[in-house]
């Protein structure tokens, strides 16, 4: 079976180390590269054309939500996951807009960015459950507006 390869952006050097070591402990997953800034991440996404790229939202030079437009835009078979702190409505419909199909909070336990890169890589998506009933709630709303409308 071919290891899934993915693609790290993060700014702070210790965490990206750290998610790099740990990911890289999967004897199915293969870190192929690591990026400090949403730049870095397309250009890495580029050369190296990973399953997945697992990125922070808030970066230098380019943030997260930018890279992840421009990557689905020029690679739409690299499947995005956001591994984050933000976890306002904002950030997090922008992020799914841009076209990520994994948000999880860096607070979560490594084995669930870990579940989340296998799931975005088999195609599925997988949310933190705290965001998920966000979605589904303004997911809600937006069914319940337009009713109102017709």
């Amino acid at each position: 079976m071919d290891r899934t390869r993915v693609v790290i952006a993060e700014d702070e050097t210790v965490t990206r180390e750290l998610l790099a070591r740990l990911i890289g402990m999967e004897s199915d997953i293969e870190v192929v590269g690591q990026a400090a800034n949403g730049r870095q991440a397309v250009g890495m996404c580029r050369k190296l054309m990973p399953d997945v790229l697992l990125t922070d939202i808030r970066m230098p030079e380019m943030d997260g939500i930018e890279a992840v437009k421009l990557v689905k835009r020029e690679m739409p078979s690299v499947q995005v996951v956001i591994l984050t702190i933000h976890h306002d409505d904002a950030n997090v419909f922008e992020g799914i807009k841009a076209g990520a199909r994994g948000y999880i909070l860096k607070e979560s336990p490594p084995e669930d960015t870990v579940a989340a890169i296998r799931a975005v890589a088999r195609g599925e998506a997988l949310l933190h459950p705290g965001i998920a009933s966000r979605v589904i709630a303004e997911f809600n709303r937006l069914s319940e507006q337009h009713e109102a409308d017709l």
